[in-house]
C-alpha cells in the first residue's frame, strides 16, 4: 500500500540503467541446439536473440548491458540445472527480467516447485502458436522497465527524494489513464497537496507533470526501432500521432523529426531541466494549464 510515508522517508537510490541498443536484445540460455532459431522465429522483427552457451557468457552480456531481457529454457534433464542458473542470475542482477521458457507438463514436480520459488518475470510455453504472443508480452514488459530506467537516469535527480516514488509510480502506470485525483489518492493526499508539493520543488503542476511523464516515455520509445508516432500515441491513449506530435511541440519545442538527430530523450530531458531550474529561480511561475 502506497501512502503518505513516501513523502517523509528517503527513497532508495535509483537503479542502474540498462543501455538500449539499436535493436532490443534477448539473452538466451538453453541446452538445445535449435533454441536460438525457435526463439528468433517467435521474436520476428521485434528483437535480436543473443545465444549464450554458459551462465558465464550470459553474465558477461548482462554486465555489458548488451541484453535487456533474459530467457532461460528449462528442458529435458537439464531443467534443474537451468533453475539453478536462474537463481544465480537473479542474485547477481536483481533488476534484470528473467523469463522461464518451458513446457510445464514435461517438468518433474520437484523442478516445478523449484521454478515456482524463483518468481521469474514470466513463464512462456514453447508451443509454436503461443510462443510469439507470450514473447511479445515479455518484450513489452522488459522494454517498459528499460525505458523507465533510462528516464530515471535522464531526469531522476530533478526530483526531491520524497517525490521520487511519485515519479516512479507515474512511469510505471503511464498507460493507465491516471488523472490528478487518482494520483493524489494513491498517496493518500488531496489533489491540492500534491500540486503544492510538486510546485514547491520547482516541478510542473500535476497535470503538466503527468503529460511530461507520458512524453518522456513517448520519446524513449520513438528512439527504438519499429515505433511510430501513431503506435506510441495509441499505447499512451492519445487518439492519434498528430495529438502526440502537437504535445511534443508544445512542451519540448519541436516535433520528433527535430528531436531524433540529437537524441529525443536527451533533448526532452534538457528542456525539462531548464524549466525546473527556471521555476526554482522564480523565473517561471508554476501554473496548472
Amino acid at each position: 500500500m502506497v501512502g503518505n510515508e513516501f513523502f517523509s522517508r528517503g527513497a532508495e537510490p535509483l537503479p542502474r540503467v540498462l543501455r538500449v541498443h539499436a535493436a532490443f536484445s534477448i539473452g538466451l540460455l538453453s541446452s538445445a541446439t535449435d533454441a536460438a532459431a525457435r526463439l528468433s522465429a517467435a521474436a520476428r522483427d521485434r528483437a535480436v536473440v543473443v545465444p549464450c552457451s554458459s551462465v558465464e557468457e550470459l553474465t558477461a552480456a548482462i554486465t555489458a548491458g548488451t541484453v535487456a531481457l533474459t530467457v532461460v529454457e528449462l528442458r529435458g534433464n537439464r531443467a534443474a540445472d537451468m533453475c539453478r542458473a536462474i537463481r544465480q542470475l537473479q542474485t547477481l542482477f536483481p533488476e534484470q527480467p528473467v523469463v522461464a521458457w518451458t513446457d510445464l507438463r514435461d517438468l518433474p514436480t520437484a523442478t516445478l516447485l523449484e521454478m515456482a520459488a524463483l518468481r521469474v518475470a514470466d513463464v512462456i510455453r514453447g508451443d509454436e502458436e503461443y510462443l510469439p504472443m507470450a514473447l511479445s508480452r515479455a518484450i513489452g514488459a522488459a522494454l517498459q522497465r528499460t525505458v523507465s530506467r533510462r528516464i530515471a537516469q535522464a531526469v531522476g535527480d530533478c526530483f526531491p527524494r520524497r517525490l521520487v516514488p511519485v515519479f516512479e509510480y507515474v512511469l510505471e502506470h503511464v498507460n493507465d489513464q491516471l488523472d490528478r485525483d487518482q494520483l493524489a489518492a494513491v498517496f493518500g493526499i488531496s489533489r491540492r497537496t500534491l500540486h503544492n508539493r510538486l510546485t514547491e520543488a520547482g516541478l510542473p503542476p500535476t497535470r503538466a507533470f503527468l503529460t511530461w511523464c507520458k512524453l518522456f516515455v513517448a520519446v524513449a520509445l520513438l528512439e527504438q526501432p519499429g515505433y511510430t508516432l501513431d503506435s506510441v500515441a495509441g499505447q499512451l491513449d492519445y487518439s492519434d500521432g498528430s495529438v502526440l506530435a502537437n504535445l511534443l511541440r508544445r512542451y519540448v519545442g519541436t516535433g520528433i523529426s527535430g528531436l531524433r538527430p540529437h537524441g529525443a530523450l536527451a533533448v526532452a530531458a534538457r528542456v525539462f531541466r531548464e524549466q525546473v531550474e527556471a521555476a526554482r529561480n522564480g523565473v517561471a511561475p508554476a501554473l496548472e494549464p
